[in-house]
């Protein structure tokens, strides 16, 4: 005599009772129906099968009562027990993976925002250098503008230098020799010689364009990398 198990299934709970019963056939058209219903099941495994199988047994049977081994009803209940722990684990990876995400965006927001606004101050710290570089070309277009016409006035007047006093003469000497000009500046080069001794000139370049500019960016770029 076989050992089996009945199980009997009621709305609110499931008990499972072991005990020792002579197998009960099921009868041929509500076997068929059950089988054919756990065929057309899409099942992920073997195990998962088998459950679905005893699940179609227990819906099938009128009185909600199956015959079941012992030895398969307790496989079941521990493939049962694994997939459940399977489905927390799964649950909980879930949930870790949910909060990593959003510590993620809220930290990507952050990043955002904060290269938001340097872009923002980047232009117009950009803005504000291309404006004072227009205004010192049109400074040094005026400058032009202004040594020219003195040029022309220096002409003017050093054909009738001969004809003025002096005194007036001597104020105007710069016009013939233009390196007066510079009295002040030659003494300043003149004593700094004197102090540091041999110095070699060196030709700098301050000028500043909208090209500088992109240049001295690109280097930024390339030294942040």
């Amino acid at each position: 005599m076989p050992l089996t198990c009945h199980v009997k299934s009621s709305v609110q709970k499931r008990a499972v009772e072991s005990r020792t019963v002579e197998d009960e056939p099921l009868r041929s058209h509500e076997k068929k129906d059950m089988d054919e219903g756990v065929h057309n099941m899409n099942c992920p495994s073997e195990e998962s099968r088998k459950i679905m199988q005893f699940y179609s047994m227990l819906t099938a049977e009128k009185e909600n009562i199956v015959p079941v081994p012992l030895p398969e009803m307790l496989n079941i209940v521990e493939n049962m027990e694994r997939m459940r722990l399977s489905w927390k684990a799964a649950e909980e990876k879930a949930a870790y993976l949910e909060n990593q995400y959003k510590q993620v965006s809220t930290e990507l927001e952050s990043v955002s925002t904060q290269l938001r606004r340097c872009n923002a101050e980047l232009k117009d710290a950009r803005a504000q250098i291309r404006a004072q570089i227009a205004e010192i070309n049109a400074q040094r277009a005026d400058a032009e503008e202004m040594s020219q016409r003195l040029k022309l006035v220096s002409e003017y007047l050093k054909s009738d230098l001969e004809r003025l006093p002096a005194e007036k003469s001597k104020q105007l000497a710069f016009l013939k020799n233009p390196e007066l000009v510079r009295t002040n500046s030659k003494r300043v080069i003149r004593e700094r010689y004197m102090e540091d001794g041999d110095t070699e000139e060196t030709d700098m370049d301050y000028d500043v364009t909208g090209d500088t500019l992109d240049t001295l960016d690109e280097i930024d770029e390339e030294h942040e990398r």
